[in-house]
Order: C-alpha cells, then structure tokens, then sequence
C-alpha cells in the first residue's frame, strides 16, 4: 500500500492511468458510477464538516472528492445504458407485459393479412372461373352461331339446287312433250 502511495504523489503517468481506468469503469458501469460518485459526494462533506468545523485533518482534499464525486455522476448518467437499466428496474412488469402486447399484436396482424391474402387469392379463383365459364360460353355460343349459319347456308343451297333440279326436269318434260307433239305430227305426214 506504501508504494502505491508513493507512485500516486511522485509520478504523473500513474495518476493519469487511475483516472482513464476510473473513466473506463465509470462508463462501462454507469450504475455502479453513479453510486461511487454519490458516495465520493457524501465523503466530500463529511470531509468539509470536518476539516473547516471540527478543524480535524482529512486523508483526502475535499475538494477533489467533491470534483470526483461529480464526474462519476456525469460519466455513469451520461451513458445510454443507465437510462435502460433504471427504466428496466423501475417497469419490469408494464415492460413484459407491453412485450406480450406488442406479440399479440404482431400475431394478429399476421394473422388479418393471411386471411386477407386467402380470400384474395379466393377471389381471384373464382374469378378466373368465372371468366373461363363465360368465354366457354361464348365459344359454344359462336360455335352455335356459325353452326346455324351453315345449316341456314347449306339448307339455302340446297333448296337452290332443288329448285335447279325441279326446273331442269320441268324444262326436261317441256321438251319431251314437244318432241312427243312433233313426232306424231311427223308420223302423219309420212
């Protein structure tokens, strides 16, 4: 304990190494920080108390408990895991809680925007069903068209060649009745 006692007042690198691995720890544990520099702050009075009212003489300068008392307060409540840890210790309850909400919640969504995609997909099924039953439709329909279109063709040019046939033959008996009148006529002559 002597020799630390005596790197501390005659060397200067040494002090400066204390103070940067105070610094580290301050802000690694800024808890822990903030309670040392409360500490450091209460022994800084108790060490004014006793010096300037008791006129007793003090191990350590008030003045510099004081000065890093408060640098442990800075440092430790300066560091953004601080404000975590006491949020974390003042609401542990509302925090679970808020995190089983935040998972209902996510369930729930997930389970509205699977629903939603299902009847979508649904929906454009029956969709498609519909759009190929009425082009079925329409194909037999036309098919049906074109069909009696045909049949109202074919039957036209049937009843045209009917009619070819009926006044070739009427014209066929025409000539033979003349042929008939004309023989008989010759017939008679001779």
């Amino acid at each position: 304990m002597n020799k630390i006692k005596e790197l501390w007042t005659t060397t200067l690198w040494f002090k400066v190494v204390i103070i940067l691995i105070a610094i580290f720890i301050a802000y690694s544990l800024p808890s822990f920080a903030v309670f040392i520099g409360f500490i450091g702050l209460i022994y800084s009075f108790i060490s004014y108390i006793r010096k300037l009212l008791l006129k007793k003489k003090t191990k350590f300068n008030p003045n510099y408990l004081l000065l890093a008392g408060l640098i442990f307060i800075i440092i430790g409540s300066s560091n953004p895991a601080f404000h975590k840890d006491t949020t974390n210790q003042n609401e542990p309850i509302s925090s679970s809680s808020s995190i089983k909400k935040s998972k209902a919640e996510s369930e729930s969504k997930v389970n509205s925007e699977s629903k939603a995609k299902a009847s979508s997909e649904s929906k454009a099924r029956s969709e498609s069903k519909a759009k190929a039953t009425s082009e079925s439709k329409a194909k037999s329909e036309s098919q049906l068209e074109s069909e009696s279109i045909a049949s109202s063709e074919s039957a036209e040019e049937s009843q045209r060649i009917v009619n070819s046939e009926s006044a070739a033959s009427s014209s066929v008996a025409a000539a033979a009745s003349q042929v008939q009148q004309a023989s008989p006529s010759s017939i008679h002559t001779k």
